[in-house]
């Protein structure tokens, strides 16, 4: 890591990686929480995507949400949770992107955050072997914000990753 010039102490991660392109939207394709969190019980799993506008960061409006809309395959016997969208993808992202997971216990109960994450459609650096236009990004326990505070393991395991798979998207943006 190199230290940014003029800038006393801070540190660039991303300085001696190769340029990245200023823009790049990607098809969100699958989510995969392994294991399983020890409190989901069920397949009430959701989760919401919070993308900022350059207009107004602030803006309610620019939140899409799983609910009704991409269901969570809860497989128990392999240990894991799947979220997919198939070919179409299961939404377009471009720029910056909150994720944020939450879980419903039962009937009628109220959503319970499990964490959440940042990330950055730029800043792809893992291409998936065989799927030209693929890339993987794995986030584990320890960079997903509220996980990473579980030390007694007693919502997550140790092990606990997000994986997702996203389609670099050629298609031209439609405008709202």
């Amino acid at each position: 890591m190199q230290k940014r010039e003029g800038k006393q102490g801070v540190v660039d991660p991303w300085a001696g990686l190769p340029p990245v392109p200023s823009k790049r939207s990607v098809k969100l394709t699958r989510i995969c929480l392994l294991p399983i969190p020890h409190v989901c019980k069920t397949d009430q799993v959701f989760f919401s995507i919070w993308s900022p506008k350059p207009d107004n960061n602030d803006n309610k409006q620019n939140v899409w949400k799983s609910k009704g809309i991409v269901k969570c395959q809860r497989r128990p016997a392999q240990d894991y949770m799947l979220f997919t969208g198939g070919e179409s993808g299961i939404t377009r992202l471009d720029g910056d992107a909150k994720f944020t997971f939450t879980y419903e216990q039962g009937f009628m109960s109220r959503s319970q955050k499990l964490f959440h994450f940042w990330l950055n459609t730029r800043r792809f650096l893992h291409p998936t072997p065989g799927k030209p236009g693929f890339f993987n990004y794995t986030l584990f326990k320890a960079e997903l914000d509220k996980a990473c505070k579980d030390k007694a393991h007693e919502i997550f395991s140790d092990a606990f990753c997000v994986e997702m798979e996203f389609l670099l998207d050629e298609t031209p943006p439609v405008p709202v």
